[in-house]
């Protein structure tokens, strides 16, 4: 067997497995990880990121909660930075945060999305919570924005204005809190256009590793709507809001 290669082999192994140390913390790198339970210290983090030539930037957690899991991302998130300690963050994220981010979804929901679909190829247990590599704005996780995503912001900002109370699910991606803060509102909004329409100018998807692995029978789960059909709801929006206004 040839030196080099085996030497080039040990190496990349050593990359994939070995906790790197950043500002005096341990942060592991990986291209994605499937646990049944993930705990993360205060002083470390899980950076999903592109270290071997593997397709996929996700993560699987089996029991390790939803709510765990989220408030993971959530500290990882940092405000946009993406460099929380003790929480799951992306370097492919921080590289350019104004497009790209990581979605969390429980199993449950995903099951409800997609019914027989895998996740990139393995099964969902409802118990299960994912995290996914993608854009601002695709808030059900097929790998486009459109108008199906801005139909689960809408539908969370209407029960928001009707009840003055989050939805079902409460601040989650699922329902359009693409910046993770407490509210789904105009930001999560402003977020949602400005990839649809970075998408519409650019030919759709713009990461090469989505959305083909969600699909149970190979193909994207949920087409492109045309640009009329997102036109019609941002009307609806308009009014939405300036209905709040005149009921305030």
């Amino acid at each position: 067997m040839n030196l080099k290669r085996v030497i080039f082999a040990a190496a990349l192994l050593a990359l994939l497995i070995m906790p790197l140390t950043a500002n005096g913390a341990n942060v592991v790198k990986v291209n994605y990880t499937i646990d049944n339970v993930i705990n993360i210290a205060s002083d470390s983090a899980l950076d999903i990121t592109d270290v071997a030539p593997v397709a996929g930037h996700y993560v699987i957690s089996g029991t390790t909660d939803y709510n765990t899991i989220f408030g993971y991302v959530v500290t990882g998130y940092n405000s946009g930075s993406w460099n929380g300690l003790g929480g799951i963050y992306s370097d492919l994220a921080a590289a350019d945060p104004a497009k790209l981010s990581l979605a969390v979804i429980s199993g449950d929901d995903y099951r409800t999305l997609y019914p027989g679909a895998t996740f990139h190829g393995n099964n969902v247990s409802t118990s299960a919570a994912l995290v996914h590599y993608t854009y601002l704005g695709d808030a059900n996780l097929d790998g486009n924005v459109d108008g199906s995503d801005l139909t689960l912001l809408l539908n969370s900002f209407i029960y928001q204005t009707n009840h003055s109370a989050l939805p079902t699910g409460g601040n989650s991606w699922l329902n359009g809190n693409f910046n993770y803060d407490a509210n789904i509102d105009g930001s999560d909004l402003t977020l949602l256009l400005n990839q649809f329409i970075y998408q519409t100018n650019h030919g759709g998807s713009f990461i090469p590793t989505l959305p083909t692995h969600m699909s149970a029978g190979g193909t994207d789960l949920a087409p492109v709507p045309e640009p009329s059909t997102l036109v019609l709801l941002l009307v609806g929006l308009a009014s939405l809001v300036s209905l709040r206004k005149i009921w305030k």
